[in-house]
C-alpha cells in the first residue's frame, strides 16, 4: 500500500512530501499434526488452521510496529502499515501451555523483510501428533465366547483365540478381498480374558487394557479389576489391580449354544469392573473408572500395581443415585478430562422420566463439574429405554427392555464432542447365533463459544453432516436425523439400514474417526468404518471377526458375538511426538545481547550436543544461523537439523557453542548472557559457551524449545588513561654521585590495562646499580619495565639506582 503526505501553504501551494512506502507481512499459523512444518490438505489428510494467536512486529530498536492476531478459520494473518525495506523481528504467542511450537518450519520467534508472505507457525498438542497413516495401527478387544481357564465346551476351546488384535490404519475389507490384511493378535483370551478399555503408552509402545464385565465372556487371571500391559515384545502381565471392582458371578456350567447361557452375570454388566481407560499426557498415568463404587482411579504405567483414589464422581442432583452410571471417558486439547454417564430411569424416578446422558469435566482434587445434559428421549420417539436387568424368558431376544444406552468413549475434535454409545442390552443379553444388531449411536456435540450444544437433524455448529433426516423406525436420532453415518448397510429395518455403532471411537487429528461397526462388510460381523471429520461420511469399512457363539451363524467354529457387540475401546498405535531444541546463532552488532532485526545469522558455526561428558552430534548453522537437534525420522540434507534418536524427553543435555567465531577474517566473541526477560531473543551461552538444557526445558515428547539462541559481538575496545611520572631525588650533581630515580605509572581508567610497558632507557652518563618495582619485571640493558595488567586507579612504582660518571 503507498500513501502520499501533502503540506499545504499559507499561500495554497501543494508540496509534495517525501513518499512513504509501507508493505505487509502476512503468513498462516495452523495445527501441524504430522510436525513436518508444512500446512497440509489433500484428500486423506487436512490440517487446520489457528485462530486467536497473537503477532507483533518489532523493528530494528525493539519497538513494537504492529500487531495482529490469527482471527479466520485458516489462521491466516497479515500485519499492516509495516514500512517498506525494513527489517522486523515477528513473535508470536498463544494461550494455553499445552499447545507447544512445532518440530519443523517456522519458530514462535522469526526474522523476517517488510513484504514477507508465509511466515508461518506450527502449533500442536502432542497428543495430537500422528506419524504417516502407512505406519499408523489400530486395536482393539475382542469379546470371546466362554471361561478364560477352561474349554466352553467339549471339543469348543476359544482360549487361544485372538482377545486383543491389531491391523493398519488404512486396512479395508474382509478376508475375500485381494489385498485384505488379517488382524494381529496381541493377547489371547486365555492371558487376559474380557477387556474393553484400551490406553497406549507411545514412549514405551506399550498396550494397557483393563477388564469388562460382559455375560458370557469370563475375566482373565487378574478378575474383575485387573489391567493388563502388553508389551511390544509380546509380553502380557497383570499390571495393577483397581480394589472393590465387584465380584463375579459369571456362570459358565450351562450350554452356551442356548440364550440361558451365564444369566448370572446379568445384573453385574455396566455396575461392576472397569469402563473406560485413558492415558495421561504425559503418558505416566492411566485414568479408568470403578463401575462398581463409581470411583476414578489413576494407575502409574511405569510401576505395578500403584494405584490412586481419585475419589467418587460426582452424581448431578438431576440423577437418582441407584441410576448414575459412569462409564467412558476422552481427554481434550487442553489435557482435561472429562467422563461421559448416563442417568438410567431403572428407578422409574429420574427427572425427565427417560434415560439421560451426561458430560463431566474433572477438576482434579475430587471434583467435578457437569458440562452436558441432554435427554435421549429423541424425535417424539424413546429408542433408548429404561436400564432393567429383567429378562424375556423364552425370548430369542431375550435381552430385557431392547435398548439401554451406555455414554461409554468420548473424543474431541478440536473443541467438539464426539460421543460414542454402547447398547448394554447386547451387554448383558445374549444370542448364540449372533444375529441381533447393536443398534447404538455416535453423537456430536459442537462448540458455541460457552459450551456444547448437541447435534439436531444431522446438523452440528451449523454444518450438516451425512444423514439429515434418517430415521429409522423405531431407532430416531436427535431431530430426526445423524451427523455420522454409522449405517449397517446390510441390517434394515423400515426399509432403511439401522444405525449400528458398537460404542467405541479414536481419532486421527486431520485425518479421520474411526469407530466400531456392526456388519461392516458381511453379516455376523465386527469391525470399524472411518468417518470424514467435515462432513460425518463414512468409508473404508473392515472386518475385524465374522461369526456366532455357537458357529450357527457367519461361518467359523464359534466364538464370536455376531453383530451383538463383540469389540471393545478401540485405539490408535501412535508414536511419541518428535522433540526438537535448538534455534539461532547471530552477529549481535550493538552488543546488548538481543537479537534485534536487521542483526543477521550466521552460518557454518558448529554447535555440539552432550549429554554429560559424551558428544551426541554437531549441528552446522544455516545461512540464516538457524540450527537444530531432533529426534524426528532422517537427516536433512541441508544440515540445519540433525537426527539424533539418543534424544530424549525430560533428560538433561549441554549445548557447546564455540567462545568466538570468525566471519570474513573478523574475530566475534561471545555476547551478553542472559541480557533480557525473554529468553526467545537473548543469548543464553555464557564465557564458556555452555548451555545447559535441564529436563524441565523438554518435560515430555513434543515439548519442543527454541529458546538456545546465542549471539556474537565485536570486542569492546579498551578505555584506559596511563599517566607516567619521573622524579629524581637530587636536583645536581657531580661525579660520582648516587642518583635515586623513581618511575610511576597510573592507571585512570576507567577499564582495567593489559600489556602494560614503559621504556626509559638510562643516559650515558650514569652507570646502572639496581632496582626496585612493585610491580612486573625491568631490564637495565633495555630500559623496559614490563608492568603488566593495571587495574582502573591503580600504581605501579618503579625504583632505578645509578652512579654519576
Amino acid at each position: 500500500m503507498r500513501y502520499r503526505l501533502f503540506w499545504l501553504g499559507t499561500l495554497g501551494a501543494t508540496l509534495l512530501a517525501p513518499q512513504v512506502t509501507f508493505a505487509d507481512i502476512s503468513g498462516k499459523v495452523f495445527r501441524d499434526f504430522n510436525a513436518n512444518g508444512v500446512f497440509d490438505s489433500s484428500a486423506n489428510f487436512n490440517e487446520v488452521g489457528m485462530a486467536g494467536v497473537s503477532i507483533k512486529a518489532f523493528d530494528a530498536n525493539g519497538v513494537q510496529a504492529g500487531s495482529t492476531v490469527s482471527s479466520d478459520i485458516n489462521g491466516n494473518y497479515t500485519l499492516t502499515g509495516l514500512l517498506n525495506r525494513a527489517d522486523y523481528r515477528v513473535e508470536f504467542s498463544w494461550s494455553g501451555d499445552w499447545l507447544k511450537p512445532g518440530a519443523s518450519g517456522g519458530t514462535s520467534v522469526q526474522f523476517v523483510n517488510d513484504g514477507a508472505s508465509d511466515v508461518n507457525l506450527g502449533l500442536n498438542n502432542p497428543l495430537d501428533y500422528s506419524q504417516a497413516d502407512t505406519n499408523i495401527f489400530i486395536t482393539t478387544p475382542v469379546a470371546i465366547v466362554g471361561p478364560a481357564d477352561q474349554a466352553v465346551a467339549t471339543g469348543r476351546d476359544y482360549r487361544t483365540y485372538p482377545a486383543l488384535v491389531k491391523f493398519p490404519f488404512n486396512a479395508t475389507g474382509k478376508p475375500a478381498d485381494p489385498g485384505y490384511i488379517l488382524p494381529t493378535s496381541l493377547a489371547t483370551h486365555q492371558q487376559i480374558g474380557s477387556t474393553s478399555g484400551v490406553a497406549f503408552q507411545r514412549e514405551n509402545k506399550r498396550l494397557f487394557a483393563s477388564a469388562y464385565y460382559k455375560r458370557a465372556v469370563g475375566f482373565g487371571p487378574g478378575g474383575v479389576g485387573a489391567i493388563y500391559s502388553i508389551d511390544d515384545n509380546g509380553t502380557v502381565d497383570v499390571h495393577a489391580t483397581i480394589p472393590n471392582a465387584g465380584t463375579d458371578t459369571h456362570d459358565f456350567t450351562g450350554d452356551y449354544t442356548t440364550i440361558n447361557y451365564d444369566t448370572a452375570s446379568v445384573p453385574n454388566v455396566g455396575k461392576s469392573s472397569l469402563g473406560d481407560m485413558e492415558i495421561s499426557a504425559d503418558g505416566q498415568w492411566l485414568y479408568v473408572i470403578n463401575l462398581n463404587n463409581r470411583h476414578l482411579y489413576a494407575v502409574a504405567t511405569n510401576t505395578t500395581n500403584t494405584v490412586n483414589d481419585l475419589g467418587e464422581i460426582t452424581r448431578p442432583a438431576s440423577c437418582p443415585d441407584n441410576d448414575f452410571r459412569p462409564f467412558g471417558l476422552g481427554m481434550d486439547e487442553t489435557n482435561t478430562l472429562y467422563i461421559g454417564t448416563v442417568c438410567t430411569n431403572e428407578s422409574g424416578t429420574s427427572a425427565t422420566g427417560h434415560p439421560s446422558a451426561m458430560v463431566l469435566k474433572y477438576n482434579g482434587a475430587g471434583s467435578f463439574t457437569e458440562t452436558l445434559n441432554f435427554d435421549l428421549f429423541f424425535n417424539s420417539q424413546s429408542f433408548w429405554k429404561n436400564w432393567s436387568d429383567t429378562l424375556i424368558a423364552g425370548s430369542p431376544f431375550q435381552p430385557i427392555t431392547s435398548h439401554q444406552p451406555m455414554l461409554s468413549d468420548i473424543v474431541f475434535d478440536g473443541k467438539d464432542m464426539v460421543l460414542a454409545f454402547r447398547n448394554r442390552a447386547w451387554e448383558a443379553g445374549y444370542m448364540p447365533g449372533g444375529s441381533s444388531p447393536s443398534m447404538s449411536h455416535i453423537l456430536k456435540a459442537c462448540w458455541n463459544g460457552a459450551d456444547w450444544t448437541l447435534e439436531n437433524n444431522g446438523t452440528c455448529g451449523g454444518v450438516t453432516g451425512a444423514l439429515p433426516n434418517y430415521s429409522v423406525t423405531a431407532e430416531a436420532g436427535p431431530g430426526g436425523g445423524y451427523f455420522f453415518d454409522m449405517r449397517d448397510i446390510l441390517a434394515s429395518f423400515g426399509g432403511q439400514p439401522v444405525i449400528n455403532a458398537l460404542g467405541s471411537v479414536a481419532i486421527a487429528p486431520g485425518r479421520s474417526i474411526v469407530a466400531t461397526l456392526a456388519d461392516p462388510n458381511d453379516l455376523i460381523s465386527g469391525g470399524i468404518k472411518h468417518l470424514n471429520l467435515a462432513n460425518g461420511s463414512g468409508s473404508m469399512p473392515y472386518q475385524v471377526f465374522r461369526g456366532s457363539a455357537d458357529g450357527s451363524n457367519g461361518g467359523g467354529s464359534g466364538g464370536y458375538f455376531g453383530k451383538s457387540g463383540g469389540l471393545g475401546d478401540i485405539e490408535l498405535l501412535l508414536d511419541p511426538a518428535p522433540i526438537e531444541i535448538g534455534n539461532r546463532v547471530w552477529l549481535d552488532t550493538d552488543n546488548d545481547g538481543i537479537q534485534d532485526a536487521g542483526e543477521n545469522g550466521i552460518p557454518n558455526v558448529q554447535v555440539k550436543l552432550f549429554a554429560g561428558a559424551t558428544e551426541l552430534a554437531t549441528a552446522t548453522t544455516a545461512a540464516d544461523g538457524t540450527y537444530y537437534f531432533t529426534n524426528a525420522a532422517g537427516t536433512d540434507t541441508d544440515s540445519k537439523k540433525y537426527g539424533l534418536n539418543q534424544l530424549q524427553p525430560n533428560t538433561a543435555y549441554t549445548v557447546k557453542f564455540p567462545t568466538s567465531v570468525t566471519v570474513s577474517g573478523t574475530t566475534y566473541n561471545l555476547t551478553t548472557a542472559i541480557a533480557g526477560s525473554n529468553t526467545l531473543i537473548d543469548s543464553n551461552a555464557p564465557a564458556s559457551g555452555e548451555v545447559t538444557v535441564t529436563a524441565a526445558d523438554i518435560p515430555t515428547a513434543g515439548a519442543n524449545n527454541h529458546s538456545f539462541d546465542v549471539g556474537y559481538t565485536l570486542p569492546t575496545p579498551k578505555m584506559t588513561d596511563l599517566e607516567v611520572t619521573k622524579t629524581a631525588n637530587l636536583s645536581s650533581v657531580k661525579s660520582g654521585d648516587t642518583v635515586i630515580y623513581t618511575v610511576k605509572v597510573k592507571n585512570n581508567g576507567p577499564d582495567t590495562a593489559t600489556g602494560v610497558e614503559v621504556t626509559d632507557q638510562l643516559p650515558a652518563g650514569v652507570t646502572y646499580v639496581s632496582h626496585n618495582a612493585d610491580q612486573g619485571a625491568y631490564t637495565s640493558g633495555t630500559g623496559i619495565w614490563t608492568v603488566g595488567t593495571l587495574a582502573n586507579g591503580a600504581t605501579a612504582t618503579l625504583t632505578i639506582t645509578v652512579t654519576i660518571k
